[in-house]
């Protein structure tokens, strides 16, 4: 085999390791718990602050922004659109330390959207989190993407459903906590503190393209 040829840069033998399967899980159920445990906390916020439609309209505008430019700042070959300004200093990181950063980000973001006293303080929590939600999907779908190329198999459709799943529950699992009398701020933490130890966990293994890796 030649120097030049693809392969050689993907040793599967070498690089096919189940700690890296398991970040790649890890990073999915973080990043589907995270999104859905924002979604469960914003009826409760909309009626202690008073917002109206427009104010929904705004958060959720300023929601996707952010996770359009962690998004496009991680994503490998992202183009020069309207997010790649910022976008391309994210793009520095890499995989491992975007789901480091945009983990811990995420799991940090959500007791503070959760505290909340003011429609301007919601905003600028939601533009974070969405900011550091994106950085982690976009590295997560990264690291997936390494990872079935070390074992020579297309991606494996499970993760999608341990997304899913990791929705599901993140929702249900803060709605609960909201239901039996638990304070936002506090149900969040509970939800992000199981998030930020699983992101710690997974971080040392988790896969990049191999000139990173060097």
């Amino acid at each position: 085999m030649s120097p030049s040829d693809g392969r050689s840069f993907f040793p599967e033998p070498a690089r096919d390791r189940p700690e890296a399967r398991l970040a790649a899980r890890l990073a999915f159920i973080v990043a589907g718990c995270g999104v859905t445990c924002a979604a469960a906390l914003m009826p409760g916020l909309a009626h202690r602050l008073g917002l109206d439609g427009w104010d929904l309209v705004m958060a959720g505008v300023l929601l996707l922004s952010g996770a359009c430019i962690g998004a496009k700042g991680v994503a490998t070959g992202a183009g020069s659109g309207s997010c790649s300004g910022a976008g391309s200093k994210l793009r520095r990181l890499g995989p491992r330390t975007a789901v480091l950063v945009g983990g811990l980000g995420s799991a940090l973001m959500l007791p503070t959207v959760a505290f909340s006293g003011s429609l301007a303080m919601l905003l600028a929590a939601l533009f974070a989190f969405g900011l550091c939600a994106g950085a982690l999907d976009a590295a997560m779908q990264a690291t997936a993407d390494e990872v079935a190329r070390s074992i020579s198999r297309p991606r494996r459709p499970g993760l999608s459903a341990i997304y899913l799943a990791a929705g599901v529950g993140g929702a249900l699992v803060t709605t609960l906590l909201l239901a039996v009398g638990f304070e936002p701020p506090l149900a969040a933490a509970l939800v992000a503190a199981p998030m930020a130890i699983a992101v710690v966990v997974a971080w040392p293994y988790v896969l990049e393209a191999p000139d990173r890796e060097r």
